[in-house]
């Protein structure tokens, strides 16, 4: 076989190899968090989300987040509650595409539920 078709041959199936769906490397869908607690929080309150995996929440961004799926660790500040030593949070593992809701009421044990309940 000449050098022409074996490059032929080649490059055709480098490129049947290297096709792939448009899809295939997109990230996974994130999930949402979105805090709640009986009292409306205002505008730069100290209370919300703190971070997410030891990753401090920018301002302006305490009441919601999106985020990969899976395992993470919720650092938060309820209403009406003294701060804990090293912070309030939780673990949970979020699926792609869902949407939870941290649930922080004074007096009672903060929780993250799907959304929908």
């Amino acid at each position: 076989m000449s050098a022409l078709p074996l490059f032929l041959v080649l490059a055709a199936a480098t490129a049947a190899n290297g096709m792939e769906s448009p899809n295939a490397d997109a990230a996974p869908e994130q999930a949402r968090l979105v805090f709640d607690t009986a009292r409306q929080p205002f505008a730069g309150a100290a209370i919300g989300i703190d971070g997410i995996d030891s990753q401090r929440m920018v301002y302006g961004a305490r009441l919601s987040v999106d985020l990969a799926p899976g395992r993470h660790t919720v650092w938060y500040t309820c209403p009406d509650e003294p701060a804990m030593e090293g912070g309030a949070r939780l673990t949970f593992d979020f699926e792609p595409g869902e949407g939870y809701t941290l649930v922080c009421r004074a007096g009672a044990e903060a929780d993250i539920r799907p959304a929908d309940c």
